[in-house]
C-alpha cells in the first residue's frame, strides 16, 4: 500500500491519496494528524509514503511522524518534499518549519553532538520509537527532499 499525503490536487496512480480537502477529489479524506492513519491502515500496512510540500500545514508534527511511522513497514520509503526554513519564515500557513537537520533527529544512530546538548538523537531516540534512516537529500531552491527509509 502507498499514501499520498497532503495531495492537494497531485494525485498519483497507485497511491491512496489523502487530503484535508474533498474538493480535491480525493481517495480519502482525513485532517492528519487529527485523524489517525494507524487506526484507519493499521500498523506495519504501508510500502510507500508520498508528500510534496504538506507536512508543514500539519501540526503537531510529532505525533504525525509517529503515525506516519507506525503504518509504515519496516524499510518502507518515504519521499517528502518540504520548504526550507530559511525561505518560508513568516508563511501564517506553515505550522511546522524545516531545516536540512529535521528529519536527521530520526536517525537511529546520533551523526553529531552540538555544544552541551544531544541534538535529540541520542535522547529523543530513548523518548520516541520512531527511526528513520536518510538514503538522499536534496536542496533544490527553497525545499528539501529526501528520501528516507523507516527501521524498525
Amino acid at each position: 500500500m502507498k499514501l499520498n499525503i497532503g495531495c492537494g490536487g497531485e494525485r498519483l496512480g497507485d497511491f491512496i491519496n489523502i487530503d484535508v480537502n474533498p474538493d480535491c477529489k480525493v481517495d480519502l479524506v482525513m485532517d492528519l494528524p487529527r485523524d489517525s492513519l494507524t487506526e484507519r491502515f493499521g500498523e506495519n500496512s504501508v510500502d510507500e509514503i508520498f508528500s510534496c510540500h504538506a507536512l508543514e500545514h500539519m501540526a503537531p508534527f510529532l505525533p504525525l511522524v509517529l503515525d506516519m511511522w507506525r503504518v509504515s513497514k519496516p524499510g518502507a520509503v518515504w519521499n517528502i518534499e518540504v520548504p526550507h526554513r530559511d525561505y518560508e519564515i513568516g508563511n501564517p500557513y506553515h505550522l511546522t518549519q524545516f531545516t536540512e537537520w529535521t528529519f536527521r533527529f530520526f536517525e537511529p544512530t546520533p551523526r553529531f553532538r552540538c555544544g552541551r546538548h544531544l541534538i535529540m538523537r541520542g535522547t529523543a531516540s530513548e523518548m520516541h520509537p520512531i527511526k528513520l534512516e536518510e538514503i538522499e537529500q536534496q536542496l533544490i531552491g527553497d525545499s528539501i527532499k529526501l528520501k528516507l527509509r523507516v527501521v524498525k
